[in-house]
């Protein structure tokens, strides 16, 4: 099972700019994170804070971010998430 800042990080691989819904819309469909709702939000925002902590992410706009030069990719045996 990926860690949810995996994921991110993979989604913001294959999109340049992700929005706060489209990451709770795509993750809340991934059965890996049996979680409430409220608990699953709050997850997804620690993991966008701590991403754009690092400057792996900037933050552009209204609940939109942007993957950054310093986003950490690495190679995952996964298919594509989105």
């Amino acid at each position: 099972m990926m860690s949810l800042v995996r994921i991110i990080r993979q989604l913001f691989k294959e999109k340049e700019q992700l929005n706060l819904n489209e990451l709770y819309d795509v993750l809340s469909k991934n059965y890996q994170f049996e979680l409430s709702e409220g608990t699953l939000r709050h997850r997804i925002r620690s993991c966008i804070y701590a991403l754009k902590k690092n400057e792996e992410i900037m933050h552009i706009g209204n609940s939109i971010y942007q993957k950054n030069h310093k986003l950490k990719i690495q190679q995952y045996n996964s298919d594509k998430i989105i």
